[in-house]
């Protein structure tokens, strides 16, 4: 038995223009109103990790199908302002017509362990993400290693999977500098484990080259009420405020991510004041049902946009 069901507004990601085929046969016999969301263009891909070939055919046609998406939106959403900036300039669009809408984060399962700001932890620095270079794994293991004689009990957790070769490329740099104990390597981590690992981690570290959105692991770290130090490229200013909930570092640059692990790690004021602010920042606009508040609103205005461009297609067709 099959059951029709009338949209109110549909919502597609701009991956792979996931519209492209529904908006170039709407017509107004089957109009629905339609919100793209941005995360991460393509052509801010190619821009800035030089994938995919700017020459090659699959970044023509796929630029070409995202424009369209795009373009013919009734509303539009871009997950931190520095999209919506790119996609305004890149697709033509007024920056006006992109509503910046930051993802959220569940404040329930992420929260701060009963005790964890109160009391002094060890020496423990959390990454969890795809094991990339661009996500700047290279140099947090850099920046841990360089810290090992100070901090004796230092542990960098590692939660994540990433291409074979470059995780034993990363092994063996642990390994030429004997610090097997000092860099544990997790795999990947089922999400419903992720909460206590944050809990227990006094910093979180991801300094990636660059981030277009506000990466969900930076929601996270904060949720839970653990600093974060994250990397001044992309958009992480947009969620971690310097100094105050952690420290922004320049892309790649291990002297700058190994001092910002001493401060955090060496004064535990700091980090416990870190941890609140971060935790409260998280509180006032990123929990879930103020994320959810804000894609509403986009939906209600979209429906109203769309019903106006309806009328003008219906009476240019009559």
């Amino acid at each position: 038995m099959s059951v029709e069901v009338a949209f109110d507004v549909i919502d597609f990601a701009e991956y792979g223009a996931e519209g492209f085929a529904f908006q170039t046969n709407r017509s107004r016999w089957n109009w629905v109103p339609v919100v793209v969301q941005l995360h991460a263009p393509l052509a801010m891909f190619a821009d800035h990790i030089g994938w995919p070939d700017k020459n090659s055919d699959f970044y023509q046609i796929g630029t070409f199908m995202e424009r369209f998406s795009i373009q013919h939106a009734d509303g539009l959403m871009a997950c931190s302002a520095n999209i919506a900036d790119f996609s305004a300039q890149t697709y033509d669009i007024p920056r006006d017509d992109i509503e910046v809408v930051h993802c959220g984060v569940d404040t329930e399962a992420f929260h701060p362990g009963r005790d964890s700001l109160q009391k002094n932890l060890g020496s423990k620095v959390l990454f969890v993400g795809n094991i990339a270079l661009n996500k700047g794994i290279k140099t947090t293991i850099d920046a841990v290693l360089r810290l090992r004689s100070s901090f004796p009990n230092l542990k960098l957790q590692i939660l994540g999977k990433g291409d074979d070769g470059l995780v034993d490329d990363l092994k063996a740099r642990v390994r030429s500098e004997s610090a097997e104990e000092c860099v544990e390597f997790c795999g990947f981590v089922p999400r419903d484990e992720l909460p206590g690992y944050y809990r227990e981690a006094d910093v979180f570290c991801s300094p990636a080259a660059y981030e277009g959105g506000v990466a969900n692991v930076y929601l996270e770290a904060m949720a839970s009420g653990c600093p974060v130090i994250a990397s001044a490229a992309g958009a992480a200013r947009e969620a971690v405020v310097d100094e105050e909930t952690g420290f922004i570092v320049p892309p790649g640059d291990v002297e700058s991510v190994a001092f910002a692990l001493r401060r955090i790690l060496d004064d535990s004021s700091l980090r416990r004041q870190m941890g609140r602010n971060a935790r409260k920042h998280i509180e006032q606009y990123f929990a879930m049902d103020r994320y959810i508040d804000r894609v509403y609103a986009v939906y209600r205005r979209a429906i109203e946009r769309s019903r106006h461009r309806l009328s003008q297609l219906s009476d240019a067709e009559s």
